[in-house]
């Protein structure tokens, strides 16, 4: 991955072809970027897979908890593109 420094802001191309291309490609590193850091959220603050299943038990909460989940991963990713196009709407990208 590479690293933001000085010279990645001198090679912003002048082009306005090359520059849309550049503006899209940082776009897509931003859409990657905060996949990863839902995912990683979802993982650390979500539901925890240790969970105790005893087999013997029946369980009385299965069809809500898995609506639950589906709920929280529609709002999930809702969040992110609303945050991606806040993103790309603040950089008139």
């Amino acid at each position: 991955m590479e690293a933001f420094n000085e010279t990645s802001i001198i090679s912003i191309p002048s082009d306005p072809a090359k520059f849309s291309a550049y503006a899209m490609g940082l776009l897509s590193k931003i859409q990657e970027l905060e996949d990863k850091v839902c995912l990683l959220e979802k993982k650390r603050f979500g539901p925890s897979s240790e969970k105790f299943v005893d087999p013997n038990q029946p369980s009385l909460f299965n069809e809500a908890e898995a609506t639950s989940a589906e709920d929280d991963d529609v709002t999930m990713q809702s969040q992110c593109q609303i945050s991606l196009q806040l993103a790309c709407h603040s950089t008139g990208v």
